[in-house]
Order: structure tokens, then C-alpha cells, then sequence
């Protein structure tokens, strides 16, 4: 997976494998997120964002589920 830089106070980079749909954040605080099942539109939603973090908050957290199969709680703490 190619790794992106994200202009973001939560995130520092992505990576993205879109023949597998993962997608990898970064957090600041090194923290990894690996998400399944997330299409293409979503990624580009979240690179073309004012504000990649709270996109990330609204439209990818508790959408996709992990790569490991748990899904975030509603009381997950995100980093």
C-alpha cells in the first residue's frame, strides 16, 4: 500500500489497497487504524476534505469494520 501524507491535526497518513478496499490511518499519535470493505469514493472523500479528521469521525470510523472484524463502539476512543 502506497502511504499519503493528510493535512490534519488527528491524522498523518493513509494508506489505501483498493483491490482489497483496506484502508490504513495513521494517526499523530501513532496510533493504527486498519478498516476493511472501504470503497474507493470514501478515500477520496477523505483526502479532498476540509477537515480529513472530522471526516474521518463521521464517515469512516463507525461505517467500516476493522480488519480484524470488530466494529467501533459508539464510546470508541479514536486517538
Amino acid at each position: 500500500m502506497h502511504r499519503i501524507a493528510v493535512s490534519s491535526r488527528l491524522i498523518a497518513e493513509i494508506a489505501y489497497d483498493p483491490d482489497h478496499k483496506y484502508l490504513d490511518v495513521t494517526f499523530h499519535d501513532g496510533m493504527v487504524r486498519e478498516l476493511a470493505d472501504v470503497p474507493t469514493e470514501a478515500v477520496s472523500g477523505l483526502l479532498t476534505a476540509t477537515s480529513p479528521g472530522n471526516y474521518y469521525m463521521t464517515y469512516i470510523r463507525k461505517v467500516f469494520p476493522r480488519r480484524d472484524g470488530t466494529v467501533a463502539s459508539s464510546n470508541a476512543r479514536t486517538g
